[in-house]
């Protein structure tokens, strides 16, 4: 049990430390820089913004219902990933842990360098800022595949329950919104 409870107690500690960083810098850069709220939103408006905000939304209850799900079957069955292995490098734990950790990282990030970009018209932070949200696609793709793998390799009841397939459609929305709509649409039509 040891194994499963230093697992869990990391994963929960990546997701408190850099969720508290994502949120605070939504927060930090819609409350210090309310002249920058609408430049934020590039060329989103209108019925695609209100598309915008719904996709977040439901990808926000799609992550938290996947961190719900692995914090629940770690307390369950968390011994049992010991020998599983994610593409023959990393195990199951260590793989879902640094694509966690690159997801939130990355996802920290790209407002405050669209706020420094938006205040100096510096264009290195709009690309490290588009940049960041390709990373945060990327990441988020990998916590899908990694939490797949871990469902395909288990012999455990668990993974057949509708906690587990909501878990999935929860992660598909995350990539859906990571990847279409903010790394192409948001990039593509943020104006340069």
């Amino acid at each position: 049990m040891g194994f499963s409870l230093s697992y869990l107690s990391s994963f929960v500690w990546i997701n408190l430390i850099f969720g508290f960083f994502v949120l605070l810098s939504y927060i930090l850069g819609i409350l210090q820089f309310p002249e920058y709220r609408e430049a934020l939103w590039g060329g989103v408006h209108g019925a695609l913004r209100q598309k915008f905000i719904i996709s977040m939304l439901i990808a926000a209850v799609g992550y938290l219902l996947f961190f719900s799900y692995i914090v629940y079957f770690y307390l369950i069955n968390g011994d049992c990933l010991k020998q599983l292995h994610f593409l023959n490098i990393l195990n199951f734990s260590q793989a879902l842990n640094f694509s966690v950790l690159i997801f939130l990282a990355f996802a920290a990030i790209w407002m405050p360098t669209l706020i420094i970009y938006l205040q100096s018209s510096n264009s290195i932070f709009l690309y490290i800022s588009n940049v960041s949200l390709w990373i945060t696609a990327f990441a988020s793709i990998l916590i899908l595949l990694t939490t797949t793998f871990g469902f395909l390799n288990l012999n455990y009841n668990i993974k057949d329950s509708f906690f587990s397939y909501l878990t999935l459609a929860g992660l598909i929305q995350v990539v859906f919104h990571c990847l279409v709509i903010d790394g192409i649409i948001f990039v593509m039509k943020f104006p340069k």
